[in-house]
């Protein structure tokens, strides 16, 4: 159990990182923007570089003088009082730079790379389902209907969107909520929805309590997010639960408590979300003898739970009344959807990667490789080639590597798209609770501290994405080997 004072520096470290890294992102894309722009078009270039240069001191002299209060003796012993000082700190930020992120509409955004493609190919591999990826100037992940905005639509003609925000393109890790968007694709075409309401219709006093348009209307759009967090959970296990509460705790203002029109209460959904985890996927997440292997899904559960904690003195302005709340989004409701999202992942017609324990066995040593800059494309526990190291290193300096030179020196361990971004998580938040925060602790020069944050945040990034250009070729030879044997 860690102690309060313990709680309330970490929970801070996690913000810290999380905002500093929001402003690393807007640097990188008005960086990248300004290598292909037009000599004359950089003037509105130069506008974003004094703004997010202002942004990033006010930050810097404001968090450098809360950690300050935070390790004095004189800071308040009161836990609630500590961590809602420090969420409305990281709030104000986070305003600031989505108010920023919109105005990234007036500059020129390249098409999506093709490693984001190939990381949610992998999620419905062996089913026919196309999508494309574009960028969003709001910061938020979604899913759209593009044919539905246009006049004269043909229906059969569909063409679903999947939307990222603008500063996440070259981030794998938040590739990861995308899966929940794709999960409303599968969801739409097996008609969960439909499905689930119907069977809702014969329940005692329906009529009464969905009488009103309004709360009939809620009901059905919550259905498919459940369903879309539910098929995410069984694309990716842990790593679809992590990024939903790093996004829920740093990135929603509102009461987590709270629904809207559109989705249920997070924490609603974070438990469904977990109790999906140990009871359908039998994933023993909490225990004792996997205390170390699910150590960091754990700890961004305790993150949440502090984040509801200090909810609690916020006012919760509910939409619907509590009782329709709880009797419809009951364990009743939760296992419709569930059994919906199982028949879906097992369906002959729609096969799609599905996570499971066996996947996570490993997760150790994979977050151990990336720990020391190795990337994780395979994976072998009787030989690890810790000796190819130095011609991997090459791999996050050179994105023109033959990475087919170095794969005779990878064992034939496949790992999948899964397997990486669960271990991407799970390093990442050592990282900014442990190494990277210890740049900015004794830093003199914050401005040097924070390129060198930059520095290794980019490096983590290339690691990731040269992982997952790894497994796809190592894929692509193990495939090639088997149609060999076949012959």
């Amino acid at each position: 159990m860690i102690n309060e004072e313990k709680e309330r520096e970490l929970f801070f470290k996690l913000f810290f990182a999380e905002s500093a890294e929001k402003i690393v992102r807007l640097e990188c894309f008005i960086d990248e923007a300004k290598k292909k722009a037009p000599e004359k078009n950089l003037g509105v270039l130069q506008i974003f570089d004094e703004t997010i240069e202002i942004l990033k001191s006010q930050f810097l002299n404001e968090a450098h003088e809360f950690n300050e209060r935070l390790e004095s003796k004189g800071f308040s012993k009161d836990r609630k009082y500590s961590h809602g000082l420090i969420l409305r700190l990281f709030n104000r930020f986070s305003r600031k730079i989505q108010e920023i992120h919109k105005c990234l509409k007036w500059i020129y955004t390249p098409w999506t790379e093709k490693e984001t493609y190939a990381f949610l190919n992998q999620l419905v591999l062996g089913s026919d389902i196309k999508f494309s990826i574009v960028f969003t100037d709001e910061y938020t992940f979604l899913k759209h209907d593009a044919h539905k905005d246009l006049p004269d639509f043909v229906d059969i003609s569909k063409a679903p969107l999947l939307a990222l925000p603008k500063i996440e393109r070259n981030n794998p890790l938040r590739w990861t909520i995308l899966a929940h968007e794709v999960g409303h694709v599968l969801a739409e075409r097996l008609n969960i929805t439909t499905r689930i309401y119907e069977n809702f219709s014969t329940c005692e006093n329906f009529k009464r309590v969905v009488g009103e348009i309004k709360k009939d209307r809620i009901l059905q759009a919550w259905i498919p997010e459940l369903a879309a967090d539910a098929i995410s959970l069984r694309f990716l296990g842990p790593a679809a639960i992590m990024p939903f509460i790093n996004f829920c705790i740093t990135m929603i203002e509102n009461n987590l408590q709270n629904p809207t029109e559109f989705h249920p209460p997070p924490s609603r959904r974070l438990e469904y979300l977990l109790n999906s985890l140990e009871m359908d996927m039998q994933v023993e997440y909490q225990a004792p003898r996997f205390k170390e292997l699910f150590e960091q899904l754990n700890r961004y559960r305790d993150f949440f739970f502090i984040r509801c904690y200090i909810d609690g003195e916020m006012r919760i302005d509910r939409i619907i009344d509590e009782d329709f709340e709880k009797e419809y989004l009951s364990l009743k409701l939760l296992k419709a959807i569930a059994e919906n999202v199982y028949s879906l992942c097992w369906s002959k017609d729609c096969q799609i990667s599905t996570f499971s324990i066996d996947d996570y066995d490993k997760n150790d040593e994979l977050k151990k490789m990336l720990h020391q800059n190795i990337p994780i494309g395979s994976y072998s526990p009787e030989k690890k080639k810790i000796s190819a190291r130095s011609r991997l290193e090459n791999a996050k300096k050179n994105k023109k590597v033959n990475l087919a030179r170095i794969y005779p020196d990878l064992n034939q361990g496949l790992l999948s798209m899964s397997e990486i971004v669960n271990a991407g998580w799970a390093e990442k938040l050592d990282r900014q609770l442990y190494d990277w925060w210890e740049i900015f602790k004794e830093a003199k020069e914050f401005e040097k501290a924070f390129n060198e944050y930059r520095d290794r945040l980019l490096e983590y990034d290339l690691l990731l994405r040269k992982s997952m250009e790894m497994s796809l070729i190592h894929t692509f030879y193990h495939e090639k080997s088997k149609e060999r044997g076949v012959k």
